[in-house]
């Protein structure tokens, strides 16, 4: 569903025809993340057994052949070798994906999600026929083609494409439902990554090696049709500065996600101006989580092919049934589990002091114009919105919530006052401060779950500890979509893709410190004979993030994010002002870079 204009007219005839049709949107991006995962996945497996095939060869170049009547690989200098080059590949695809990352963001917000997504299917195409090449060439030229072709994902790779969907996911949601789509979302992209490794595996068992990089050349032709065909135009988000008449430098552009990292200014309520450290001790939750979990399905293939002798074959059934469990895991019950927890969250008094407040306002009879002000500080032209954000995001509420004929460009502001219960009732559903705090609430001890379920693999024994393990960890899932949900909330409604391309490239960060310090960990324990430690070690650092959330708060209430051109605390150069904050008065000609976001009384 594209976003329009402010110029679009808001008519509820409208409203009613866009909710189903952005189901059906909503729909088709689920099934692309469906198809990408499953092209993306399909060689994963194989490529762990074919870099010890041919790391193997390359060994026996130089050392006598074992007698023929066992696993003439199951060496520690070729388990070590084999880590290492899996270690390299994966250590320059997350750097180049970093680089995808940026470029990817930057062509959302200059071509939209469609043409990037486009893109980001057609390079991985180039990718795997360069890759079948140095599947067939073998040895150590094999690993060096294959590794060299994965700077082709500076183009077109997995964090690129997650980007986008997740883009999708931001314009065509409303806020309430974001954390569940963003679950469905991953749980859709891990039922497509477990088929890709089963059916990875299984035809690299039945067919040869070589048959996993050909089934997923034509898969991703497939899904570069399909994005071409069936993905909706959603118009690129229009920037601040061209809405202010300013012109925005394109490095700046291009770095958008990096910037989002530093603290944000707010004004708080006794007029003060801080700086709120909430966005960075999230980001450095979120890094530190993926440290301790980003490896872990490599790792536990790694150590079932070393401990228990794993082929490709049984690696692609345990990464299959992994992925089935979790994905079933968030498109089923998580998103059950964010409704229940956010019911009980705004109900308990041990975390909402006011949880009675909301009931007790719920039977009151509906109010006059003078309880509509308590919906938002007096203004000239009142609103019962409580959260001023961009353009974009007022037409997305609207259609949303059906509110157009009550809005106050309709001209009546009598039908803001007659329909204003019915309409705070709505928009509390939709807004309510509870539902983010819940989220991070979820956020924090889902990593400490995570942590006491990676440490259990530490006691594998038997093959079937190792499917037991598999089925205990998808359980803790969810954390990487509560840390959307949260990041959106904590930054301006109007940088939401710069917000998502930030988390994606610290994801993408801790996946290159985790290769880099757990591929090496991984390596020596395996060298040593002691590679079930390398869990201990995952299990600390998973721990230690959960902690590190502690701190992570949202903006105090009542307080007012302060722009970036606001030179003083408490000056007349606020970030932006929709005319509802007290004692704000005229803008004295500063340029508005972007509107102002409020945090309620009584709320987050």
């Amino acid at each position: 569903m594209a976003v329009e204009s402010e110029t679009t007219p808001l008519l509820p005839a409208q409203a009613q025809q866009e909710k189903p049709k952005s189901k059906w949107v909503e729909a088709r991006i689920l099934l692309m993340g469906f198809i990408m995962s499953l092209s993306m996945s399909f060689t994963q497996v194989p490529m762990l057994y074919a870099f010890r095939l041919m790391t193997c060869e390359e060994f026996y170049k130089t050392h006598e052949t074992p007698p023929p009547g066992h696993d003439r690989c199951a060496v520690h200098e070729i388990e070590a070798e084999t880590a290492r080059q899996v270690t390299l590949v994966g250590t320059s695809t997350t750097i180049v994906g970093v680089m995808n990352l940026l470029l990817t963001g930057y062509v959302i917000k200059k071509l939209g999600p469609r043409f990037s997504m486009i893109q980001q299917t057609f390079f991985p195409v180039l990718r795997l026929m360069c890759q079948n090449v140095g599947v067939m060439v073998g040895g150590m030229n094999g690993i060096i083609i294959i590794q060299t072709t994965q700077l082709i994902c500076l183009f077109g790779g997995p964090a690129g494409y997650m980007l986008v969907l997740n883009t999708f996911v931001s314009e065509i949601v409303t806020p309430a439902q974001r954390t569940a789509v963003f679950g469905k979302l991953q749980g859709i992209i891990m039922f497509g990554t477990a088929l890709g490794y089963l059916l990875g595996g299984v035809s690299g068992d039945v067919f040869g090696i070589q048959a996993p990089w050909e089934v997923a050349l034509c898969s991703m032709v497939f899904a570069t049709l399909y994005a071409y065909l069936f993905l909706p135009y959603v118009a690129p988000p229009k920037q601040e500065e061209e809405k202010a008449g300013g012109k925005k430098q394109g490095l700046s552009r291009f770095l958008g996600p990096a910037r989002m990292l530093a603290p944000q200014r707010w004004r708080l309520a006794d007029g003060r101006v801080v700086r709120h450290y909430g966005v960075p001790l999230l980001f450095a939750g979120i890094f530190t989580g993926v440290l301790a979990t980003g490896y872990i399905p490599t790792l536990i293939q790694m150590f079932s092919t070393i401990k228990f002798e794993f082929g490709t074959k049984e690696n692609g059934v345990l990464m299959s049934y992994y992925c089935v469990i979790r994905g079933t895991f968030l498109t089923f019950a998580f998103p059950h589990i964010i409704d229940h927890g956010r019911a009980w969250f705004a109900t308990s008094t041990l975390f909402n002091p006011n949880a009675a407040t909301p009931a007790a306002a719920a039977v009151q009879p509906p109010p006059g114009p003078t309880t509509t002000t308590l919906l938002k500080p007096p203004t000239p032209t009142p609103t019962p919105r409580t959260r001023r954000v961009s353009a974009a995001e007022d037409m997305e509420a609207a259609i949303s919530l059906g509110l157009e004929g009550n809005s106050p460009a309709s001209g009546d502001p009598s039908a803001v006052v007659s329909d204003a219960h019915a309409s705070t009732l709505t928009t509390t559903s939709t807004t309510n401060p509870t539902n983010s705090a819940f989220d991070l609430f979820f956020l924090k001890w889902s990593l400490v779950a995570d942590g006491v379920l990676t440490g259990l693999a530490t006691f594998c024994g038997a093959s079937w500890h190792v499917f037991a393990v598999a089925t205990l960890l998808p359980l803790a899932s969810g954390s990487a979509s509560a840390a959307k949900s949260v990041m959106i909330e904590m930054c301006p409604a109007s940088q939401k893709a710069d917000a998502l391309g930030a988390i994606s490239l610290v994801e993408m960060v801790a996946s290159l410190s985790t290769l880099s310090i757990f591929g090496v960990v991984f390596s020596e324990l395996a060298a040593a004979g002691r590679p079930q430690l390398v869990f201990v070690c995952n299990a600390a650092v998973a721990v230690a993030a959960a902690v590190m959330l502690v701190g992570c708060r949202f903006p105090p209430e009542g307080s007012e994010r302060v722009g970036e051109e606001d030179g003083g605390d408490g000056g007349d150069g606020d970030e932006g002002s929709d005319g509802g904050s007290e004692g704000s008065g005229s803008l004295g000609g500063v340029l508005v870079k972007r509107v102002e976001e409020r945090v309620p009384a009584g709320g987050k």
